[in-house]
């Protein structure tokens, strides 16, 4: 009997999508809209029971190994580089109809309180950075620190000293910010897509520039939704790097607007896990998702499952007194 595909394929983003992804703010319109501006085209999928976003993508199923073999998946996620899932409603659900579709697909950032599927390939993807607020202020934060790591925060602050923050709107995002990103982008382990300029002109979130004088050496883009402050994208210049202490600089500043705003929770994003360890986060899980409507491809997948997943770093970071 022929595999009849029940979920609705959309190019456009359908009148009542936002009503059906509200639990998932990663997926509505706006962050979609935004999305157009990246070189991925990206597909909208809606069913009784769940809803999600879709690109096509060759990854090598290797990325967190030693090997390499670029295959072409079906990623189902966010069509941005956020440490967020792509879907809502019932996991079960979308992985059996996503079965009887041809081909590779590949879930990511599945949260660890999500009960995995047995049936079908999962492990360990990279890990987010939570930075849990507990504090009224920048030197509230600071004088809670051990000696070593509060020194090392106040060194990378002395560094960039004559650099000043300056908050920019989406018109502002010129080339020579969006080069900071490319630099940063050509030299990850781990990228997915390119987003253009038009893409920062557009996101509203809000922009922060490092600047020395005129020139841009780095700047973050975050983004609220209630009170969990999201680190979305940054750049910088890698050839001012270390003398500013820029990647440090610009952790502290999207902590310390998180502190100013009252933030639940500061989201620093995946990779760089150890350097956001010592300015004060905590390792949250997330799990990514293999899976095909053949059962061999399933079964071989689940036995070197193993192979395909990331390993967090083992080192424990103790920085408060």
């Amino acid at each position: 009997m022929k595999k009849i595909f029940k979920g609705q394929l959309y190019k456009q983003i359908p009148q009542n999508w936002d009503e059906l992804t509200k639990e998932n703010p990663w997926l509505n319109s706006q962050v979609l809209t935004s999305a157009e501006y990246s070189n991925t085209p990206f597909s909208l999928v809606t069913h009784p029971n769940y809803c999600c976003c879709e690109y096509k993508q060759v990854l090598n199923i290797f990325s967190f190994g030693r090997f390499k073999l670029n295959l072409p998946f079906t990623v189902i996620a966010p069509p941005i580089s956020v440490d967020e899932c792509g879907f809502v409603g019932d996991l079960e659900a979308l992985i059996e109809d996503y079965k009887n579709r041809k081909g590779l697909f590949l879930m990511l950032n599945i949260k660890q309180n999500q009960k995995l599927p047995t049936a079908v390939a999962s492990g360990k993807t990279l890990s987010t950075a939570i930075f849990n607020n507990k504090f009224q202020t920048d030197k509230e934060f600071l004088m809670s620190l051990r000696s070593p790591y509060r020194r090392r925060i106040n060194k990378a602050k002395q560094k960039a000293s004559s650099l000043i923050w300056r908050e920019i709107q989406g018109y502002a995002f010129d080339e020579k910010i969006h080069e900071l990103y490319l630099n940063v982008l050509n030299r990850s382990k781990y990228p997915i897509e390119t987003l253009g300029l038009d893409f920062f002109k557009n996101i509203q979130g809000q922009i922060h520039v490092l600047y020395n004088g005129v020139d841009p050496m780095a700047f973050v883009l975050i983004k609220w939704h209630d009170r969990n402050l999201h680190f979305l994208f940054g750049g910088m210049n890698y050839m001012k790097r270390d003398e500013y202490d820029l990647y440090y600089n610009m952790l502290l500043k999207i902590i310390e607007m998180g502190i100013e705003g009252n933030a639940l929770k500061v989201d620093l994003g995946q990779t760089a896990e150890s350097s956001k360890c010592r300015v004060g986060c905590q390792l949250e899980e997330k799990y990514m998702i293999l899976f095909s409507g053949n059962i061999i491809i399933n079964r071989v997948a689940k036995l070197f499952s193993r192979f395909l997943e990331y390993s967090p770093p083992k080192e424990k970071y103790h920085i408060y007194k």
